[in-house]
């Protein structure tokens, strides 16, 4: 029986999402490579979907969208594990005294773990910095001042004034993700949330009609954005940040 071309490309596809998510078991600890990202195999799997749906292979199409639906899972506790490391969530204890509601302390820590693993001397290769990654733009946007820029990557700071630094990272995040919303949110969790959005890709709250109800916008945003696989990684980040679950 002849292949179309279409069939033949569907089988790639299917190859190539098949062989993604194998592990190199052969290869020496040392020279291991890092795989692909949940979130990037996610990604594969819904354009297979569509690509099988294009041609007429509903059923194809189906169980695509399953291993995209797997992946996605994965993508969720991959957050949850890094959001709750122990030199994370060490942190709440700290957050606390500052003062902020114990809920959202819990908030600020997992922040914390997802983007530093709770090390407040974290520093990236994007020069972003501290317990929640603040980047080089903060001063000059009027995050964060020079003082505290500088302070975040001094050994010589405390974990007091470290999570000081935090928080007034987030608030001021906070304030200009609200611009962009029907009116403030009065939880000072959902006002992480968005933060945490707004850190992530500022775009996505400027263009998303949030409405400053956090639960609400989160599901919505879950369907508009279900087959954005990048988009969706976002939105399970600020979802584990400020509720501790990938799906609300």
């Amino acid at each position: 029986m002849a292949i179309s071309k279409q069939d033949a490309a569907l089988g790639a596809a299917v190859l190539l999402i098949l062989l993604m998510g194998k592990k190199v078991l052969a290869a020496p600890a040392s020279s291991k490579k890092k795989g692909p990202m949940p979130h990037d195999k996610e990604q594969a799997a819904r354009d297979a979907a569509h690509a099988a749906t294009a041609n007429g292979n509903d059923a194809d199409a189906a169980a695509l969208h399953a291993v995209a639906d797997a992946h996605g899972d994965d993508d969720g506790a991959a957050l949850m594990k890094r959001a709750n490391q122990d030199k994370a969530t060490a942190w709440a204890s700290i957050f606390i005294d500052h003062p902020v509601s114990p809920l959202e302390a819990g908030a600020l820590a997992r922040w914390s773990g997802i983007e530093a693993s709770g090390n407040p001397l974290a520093h990236s290769k994007l020069d972003e910095r501290g317990l929640m990654q603040a980047g080089p733009q903060s001063v000059a946007e009027h995050e964060l001042t020079q003082a505290q820029w500088d302070a975040i990557l001094d050994p010589l700071t405390s974990k007091s004034d470290q999570a000081s630094i935090a928080i007034a990272y987030v608030n001021a995040l906070a304030k200009k993700a609200a611009t962009h919303l029907s009116h403030d949110p009065a939880d000072p969790v959902d006002r992480t949330w968005y933060a945490k959005l707004y850190h992530q890709r500022p775009v996505d709250v400027r263009d998303a009609h949030l409405t400053g109800d956090a639960h609400a916008d989160a599901r919505r945003l879950a369907t508009e954005w279900a087959n954005d696989a990048k988009a969706m990684h976002r939105l399970r980040a600020a979802n584990v940040v400020a509720w501790g679950t990938p799906t609300p």
